[in-house]
């Protein structure tokens, strides 16, 4: 339609940095009556009527337990996603797309999966489908944590009684802060604003599905609007009108003017409220010292954290060790523990472990590291699921320029260098 055109139109105009072109044209459309809110209408289409012969689908929904779902009832789930959007999707065809991955005992899970396939293929050929599929995601999402589903009358209302139980219930599985019954939970619960579901993506929905919402057992306990107040009273603990801020913060998420990073995202509002993303680390010269840095990375990756740590401290390969009068083989084996460490814990099992190691220039072993992620050679010299970082002085720079020659050093004989330079 022209109004979707539009739509498209302002925003190629703002993803493409033409701020005052897509001010202007936003003005122009106003002024011409022609901008028009219907991706985000929230008004709710009246009910299929069942028709005689229509085809019904067996589905489990537990062991040994079946219901009759009936094609009616699936356009309705249909025709519910794709308001606003009649003139380009067909409920009808969707669903008979989606009916090709039914089977014989089909689950309920499997239904809903079979109609976000129908619509994700869509995609890539119009991408009013990303809405619209992640229209059928909340839908599931709203009869996984409610147990009703979009089209509810009171689904608004339900939603915000829904949010004190969901605190409580969270309190007492020990993954929300007890402290956050120091919240007015009825007000917070008034001003969740469940449309503002409609502005998320496909893709979006789906990684704060995956990843981001708190569950139980795989149940999600958290709705879009309840998970953004959840981290808004996490960032607010500490402020002397806690309810106040909190509506603060979550009017900011939810609108999505501003969104957190992932730590936060995840932690804040649990029992565990690491919030910040990055953490540097300087690692002495001293076997103990290098291990309690790989434990210390191993507590803050659980929690999310990003990890940089610093290694032009340690001896290099050659260097003699007091205690056993041994030599000392380097940095890199010890890299390749603090690698794997990363891969063991991957972010308490959410996403990969993200660790960067630093060395600089001058280290004695800096062509081995500068090898850590070739892909041939030897695999116990190689750190794959980690990046490296070559700190280059301006010093280093000139004598290339000059053609000159550049010294290396083992970091316990020039003890002063790193700090100095």
């Amino acid at each position: 339609t022209t109004s979707h055109i539009q739509n498209l139109i302002e925003e190629m105009l703002m993803s493409g940095g033409y701020f005052q072109a897509a001010k202007d044209y936003i003005l122009y459309r106003a002024a011409d009556g022609t901008q028009t809110q219907a991706t985000h209408q929230t008004t709710k289409k009246p009910r299929r009527k069942a028709k005689a012969g229509e085809r019904k689908f067996a589905v489990e929904v537990a062991p040994e337990k079946n219901i009759e779902i009936t094609e009616s009832q699936l356009l309705d789930r249909l025709d519910h996603a794709c308001r606003g959007f009649e003139r380009v999707a067909s409920a009808d065809k969707l669903l008979e797309s989606a009916i090709l991955n039914f089977y014989e005992g089909i689950k309920i899970e499997e239904v809903d999966q079979a109609l976000i396939m129908a619509t994700k293929a869509h995609i890539e050929k119009d991408p009013i489908y990303a809405t619209i599929t992640s229209r059928l995601l909340l839908d599931t999402i709203y009869r996984e944590t409610m147990g009703i589903d979009a089209l509810h009358p009171h689904l608004e209302k339900k939603q915000k009684e829904y949010f004190k139980q969901y605190v409580e219930h969270g309190i007492k599985l020990k993954r929300l802060s007890p402290e956050l019954v120091d919240f007015d939970l009825e007000t917070l619960g008034e001003a969740l604003k469940t449309e503002r579901d409609d502005k998320f993506k496909f893709l979006g929905l789906q990684t704060l599905y995956d990843r981001y919402f708190i569950h139980e057992d795989e149940r999600r306990l958290e709705t879009p609007q309840i998970f953004w107040m959840r981290v808004a009273m996490g960032i607010s603990l500490n402020e002397k009108d806690k309810t106040k801020h909190a509506i603060e913060f979550y009017e900011t998420l939810s609108k999505h003017d501003y969104l957190s990073a992932t730590p936060t995202l995840f932690n804040s509002g649990t029992m565990h409220s690491q919030l910040s993303s990055c953490y540097l680390s300087t690692i002495s010269d001293d076997l103990e010292h290098i291990f309690k840095t790989i434990s210390d990375d191993a507590q803050l990756s659980k929690w999310a954290g990003g990890l940089g740590n610093d290694w032009t401290n340690v001896r290099g390969t050659g260097a003699k060790i007091h205690g056993t009068n041994g030599q000392s083989q380097g940095i890199i084996p010890f890299l390749k523990v603090a690698n794997d460490t990363a891969v063991a814990v991957n972010q308490g099992g959410k996403r990969k472990g993200a660790m960067c190691a630093y060395l600089e220039t001058w280290h004695i072993d800096i062509e081995d590291f500068i090898e850590l992620r070739k892909n041939t050679g030897d695999e116990r010299r190689r750190t794959h699921d980690m990046n490296t970082a070559n700190w280059i002085p301006d010093l280093f720079m000139k004598r290339i320029k000059e053609n000159g020659t550049w010294t290396l050093f083992s970091p316990n004989e020039v003890p002063d260098l790193h700090d100095a330079y």
